[in-house]
């Protein structure tokens, strides 16, 4: 995950460093047009928390030409990540003028996500995403959110990918 900046929240917090993160994830085909997913992640560097990601997809596809799958995201993180990015100590209060703060782990957000695969030739495709999260509860409450951000987090990405037995799906 990439770093915080102090920046980016007035100049008054700290920076959280740049997150090599260690995990994996794994889908459940409930049937040709539905599936099931659940994503772990261990930060080992900068947040050093748990952030743990369910969802469940519609899917439609023609044959391995093409993939499209939308569907509804929650994020859960544990306290050290809450803390890195929401929480504000008092010490941190007093020199940044926020409230103190201190952000507990649970559901972090709300959203969803649509993905596009498309095959290039039997091994190389592109994959594109684009993401809406709306953070709640402690995430979305915190004095670093309401001051300098947003509960409305977007994001998108493109890859170009290599499949090693000749097949996406």
């Amino acid at each position: 995950e990439s770093k915080r900046d102090s920046a980016d929240v007035g100049g008054v917090l700290p920076d959280v460093d740049f997150s090599l993160e260690v995990g994996g994830f794994v889908n459940y085909s409930v049937s040709k047009n539905f599936r099931l997913r659940a994503e772990a992640r261990q930060g080992v560097t900068g947040h050093e928390g748990f952030i743990a990601v369910l969802g469940a997809d519609f899917i439609t596809r023609d044959a391995d030409e093409y993939l499209v799958s939308i569907g509804p995201r929650v994020t859960l993180a544990d306290n050290s990540y809450q803390d890195a990015y929401y929480s504000v100590t008092p010490a941190q209060s007093i020199a940044s003028g926020l409230p103190a703060y201190d952000a507990s782990g649970g559901v972090q957000s709300v959203g969803v996500v649509i993905g596009y695969i498309q095959q290039l030739s039997e091994r190389w495709g592109i994959y594109t995403y684009a993401e809406y999260d709306r953070l709640v509860d402690d995430a979305a409450n915190s004095p670093v959110v309401t001051t300098y951000g947003s509960r409305d987090q977007y994001s998108g990405g493109i890859a170009l990918t290599y499949t090693f037995d000749g097949g996406i799906f």
